[in-house]
């Protein structure tokens, strides 16, 4: 099955969209665009790069079953041994970058977490995503945690686009 995330926001703070899973459609949050010397952002502070991933199953240390975005074109690898290596042997590109429950922006590093809705947490004045536990086995009941799944994540019409990040 082939899911979509349209981003409409891309701002300092964090990275905005829309999950659609079949007809199905929730909220999504990320960190914003940190742009490295390498495709695919900034490993671990970055959001997913716009472009075509495979989903891979992957479970995490807390048992959770979540998946994993693959795409070695854009620098985004399963494993941290799968990346590639420059002229000096510096390991390029990001890995483990995973579609996970979380409900802020700086609770994912370089992963995706869906909500079911979206607010302005009234005690951290921070934009969040709801229900995010929830939305995740809603997510897994649609796509019973095996291969053979894809995610195109892209830009959507008039989404806001901030400046790059740079640190």
């Amino acid at each position: 099955m082939e899911l979509t995330l349209a981003r409409f926001a891309y701002t300092p703070s964090e990275t905005q969209g829309i999950l659609r899973i079949d007809g199905w459609t929730c909220f999504t949050i990320e960190q914003p665009w940190r742009r490295w010397s390498y495709p695919g952002g900034e490993p671990f502070k970055s959001c997913i790069p716009d472009g075509s991933f495979d989903l891979v199953p992957y479970s995490r240390q807390n048992g959770d079953k979540v998946f994993a975005l693959v795409n070695t074109d854009l620098g985004v690898h399963f494993r941290k041994g799968e990346r590639r290596k420059d002229a000096q042997d510096n390991p390029l590109g990001r890995y483990k970058c995973l579609f996970h429950s979380a409900n802020y922006a700086h609770q994912v590093k370089g992963c995706i977490a869906p909500g079911e809705d979206r607010i302005i947490d009234p005690k951290k004045h921070q934009l969040m995503v709801t229900n995010s536990r929830l939305t995740m086995t809603q997510i897994l009941s649609r796509l019973r945690w095996e291969n053979g799944h894809t995610i195109r994540v892209y830009q959507a019409p008039g989404a806001i686009d901030t400046p790059l990040v740079t640190l």
